[in-house]
């Protein structure tokens, strides 16, 4: 009787998991700084999340409510002091590119801000967003990072569909003077067909440079 449990508990997850992949969401992970990585570094951040997707009407491509463990991966290249270009991917499947332009500070300064675009796609499919950043940091110590990243979102399936919107920020810490360890804390707003749910994430991560610069 307990091993029939055991399988229907499992059953149960792996549904959901499935069900969070096909109905896909844009990915609102966040550990980002308001520094560029600096001319020619390089930088790799993996992080483990956990996902609330909301359920706001029958047929949206935003998808069911529920939740699901997820796992980031990002790399991003500095080409040029101020600018980082760099790509993303995680388990729902979500694939983007993305610039990075710092407009205040520099990789020493104890505030940064910095501003940027990204392009992303669900499992090579027609649900594509795109996201608008602003990512801002304070840096109370050399190797504490504390940083806040509102951010608008759009995301559509095709010129038939509506679309969704997503508005919201995430909030995070990261510690380390080079290579560092976070958390971070989203809460977005999304909107499609004229309603209106709640989207969180929770994750821990690490963010590993290399590279010589300049």
């Amino acid at each position: 009787m307990n091993m029939r449990k055991t399988y229907q508990n499992i059953a149960k997850a792996f549904g959901l998991i499935l069900m969070l992949i096909f109905n896909s969401c844009a990915s609102i992970t966040g550990f980002e700084e308001g520094r560029t990585n600096g001319e020619e570094v390089h930088s790799l951040l993996v992080s483990a999340n956990y996902t609330y997707l909301p359920d706001l009407s029958e047929g949206s491509i935003i998808g069911d409510s529920g939740g699901a463990p997820m796992i980031e991966a990002s790399y991003k290249y500095g080409i040029k002091e101020k600018l980082d270009i760099g790509i993303r991917a995680n388990t729902f499947l979500n694939l983007a590119v993305n610039g990075k332009y710092q407009l205040v500070g520099d990789q020493q300064s104890n505030f940064a801000l910095a501003s940027g675009l990204e392009l992303g796609i669900f499992a090579g499919l027609s649900v594509w967003n795109v996201q608008i950043p602003l990512f801002a940091s304070i840096y109370p110590k050399d190797n504490i990072c504390i940083y806040l990243n509102p951010r608008y979102i759009f995301q559509t399936a095709g010129a038939q569909n509506e679309g969704a919107n997503y508005l919201g920020t995430n909030f995070g810490i990261l510690i380390g003077k080079k290579n560092k360890l976070g958390i971070d804390l989203a809460y977005y707003n999304v909107g499609a067909s004229n309603e209106f749910a709640t989207m969180l994430n929770f994750g821990v991560g690490g963010k590993f440079v290399f590279g010589n610069g300049n």
